[in-house]
């Protein structure tokens, strides 16, 4: 399995509750990141869907684990977001790009990384639940 960054956009983002996970096993991360592609929902937790227009972007935070942390990471990880082999788990990890900035003036830069969408048994996927910023931190602090 390929070991690639995270893209994170709700509760693993710093400062939020489930970011704790992530300490001690990560060499950087980068807040401010976007993944073009995708929708951003609300009903309680965060929730994304890819939409396949690059028009549609989340942002969130990229974190990119040590790599001696990261089996032990994915693992804990895909038990918090209940991943389930066969897709039908609370959320699927799926591979998305993803574009940061590792300076604030700098130039984007853009990875592959692995973000958690929402999974269709669980979630409701209605425009009225939709983040039109696609941020879920700026929505949560309005």
């Amino acid at each position: 399995m390929e070991r690639l960054p995270f893209f994170v956009y709700g509760t693993l983002r710093p400062g939020q509750g489930n970011h704790r996970l992530f300490e001690g096993r990560i060499s950087a991360e980068y807040d401010g990141a976007r993944a073009p592609g995708f929708v951003l929902y609300a009903n309680g937790l965060p929730y994304v869907r890819a939409s396949g227009d690059v028009a549609d972007e989340v942002i969130g935070t990229l974190v990119i684990p040590e790599p001696e942390t990261y089996p032990q990471l994915l693992r804990r990880l895909d038990a918090l977001e209940g991943v389930r082999p066969n897709g039908a788990g609370l959320y699927n990890r799926k591979v998305c790009l993803a574009h940061y900035l590792t300076q604030p003036e700098g130039d984007w830069q853009e990875t592959r990384a692995w973000i958690y969408e929402g999974g269709s048994t669980y979630f409701t996927y209605a425009e009225h639940l939709r983040v039109p910023s696609g941020d879920w931190l700026r929505t949560r602090a309005a």
